[in-house]
């Protein structure tokens, strides 16, 4: 009996072990509103690619007694591969020794929604929620649910770091104004978390890519939209779809000036994410951002848009500054990425 208790510790002390290495990793850059958490100081920020605005709401708490809560208000995401739901990015910008984020998800009323645990990948991680874990979707909830999206940040010896207050949200259909006016104007979150004004724009509309994409003589699938007459991809997508040529490039943040950092002619590091084709055939609500790019410690300019929590830039500003050329065939309908030429401007 004393060797089987012996076993089965050492079972468990290797199971732990092993999970405390395998920790999921996800950060898909995203722009969005800039919220502090708990204040500024505190060495994390959240970034909100839905972001419409802050405001106060009546909601029931797990007593069901009638409360008032401030909410952040973000469009309605979209699911992604995993059918998990981007709500925004957590962001480390101090020194703390935070090796993971974890989190349990619910409705302010206490309903449970799912568990997260994400470790940093360059002092960020995406914070993703997964209702296919119960019975109901996003768009199922009613419009006046408010969410508790708080989290807690541990050290690789699972110690809690630090504590989020005031993550409370609310979700309206894609397109919908702030009712407050201007949603830049909102400067503090009574939760515990203030905002930076990133500047707003009127939202626009992306329609899926119908053209189909040739890298290098290959058939690729790519989540593709077009706006105003140009295609707008992901950056990771990209990056995966030319890796291994002469043009590959490495996509990591860049925590000294806090932009995505690109850098020329070094292999791309998958996180499991990339060319993953949601099959969405209707239009999507598009917002523009502003998101601070540089390609090998050169600050560059890529127009780019937030559509259903993720970033999509215009495929001719990554082209000319990576230098690789894009064709357009019209007889086929195709868009074509060539490594092995350089750049040029259409005729």
């Amino acid at each position: 009996m004393k060797k089987i208790r012996q076993f089965y510790l050492l079972l468990m002390v290797s199971l732990l072990m092993f999970g405390s290495l395998t920790v999921p990793a996800y950060a898909e850059e995203v722009q969005g509103k800039e919220l502090n958490v708990n204040g500024e100081g505190s060495g994390y920020k959240i970034v909100i690619p839905n972001f419409v605005e802050n405001k106060k709401v009546q909601t029931k708490d797990s007593n069901g007694k009638t409360v008032q809560v401030d909410v952040i208000v973000i469009e309605r995401p979209t699911p992604n591969k995993r059918d998990d739901y981007l709500i925004f990015n957590v962001v480390k910008t101090g020194s703390d020794k935070s090796y993971a984020v974890d989190a349990l998800s619910k409705t302010f009323s206490g309903d449970e929604l799912d568990s997260f645990h994400g470790g940093f990948v360059n002092n960020q991680v995406s914070f993703e929620i997964g209702l296919n874990k119960t019975t109901k979707e996003m768009k199922d909830f009613p419009k006046d649910t408010v969410f508790d999206f708080n989290f807690s940040t541990s050290d690789p010896d699972w110690n809690t770091v630090f504590t989020s207050k005031g993550l409370y949200f609310m979700l309206v259909e894609p397109g919908t104004k702030p009712s407050n006016g201007d949603a830049a104007d909102s400067a503090n979150q009574g939760g515990g978390t203030t905002t930076r004004n990133e500047g707003t724009s009127a939202a626009v509309t992306a329609n899926p890519a119908s053209s189909k994409v040739v890298v290098d003589g290959k058939v690729v699938a790519f989540q593709a939209y077009n706006i105003g007459g140009s295609n707008y991809f992901k950056l990771r997508d990209l990056a995966m779809a030319v890796n291994g040529s002469g043009k590959q490039f490495q996509i990591g943040w860049d925590d000294v000036h806090k932009a995505i950092q690109l850098s020329n002619n070094k292999a791309y590091t998958s996180d499991g994410t990339e060319l993953a084709v949601s099959g969405i055939s209707k239009p999507q609500s598009a917002k523009s951002g502003s998101s601070k790019i540089f390609i090998d410690g050169k600050e560059v300019q890529l127009t780019a848009y937030s559509i259903g929590g993720y970033n999509y830039f215009k495929l001719r500003d990554i082209a000319k500054e990576i230098d690789f050329n894009v064709t357009w065939d019209v007889k086929n309908n195709s868009i074509g990425i060539d490594t092995t030429s350089a750049y040029s401007e259409p005729n």
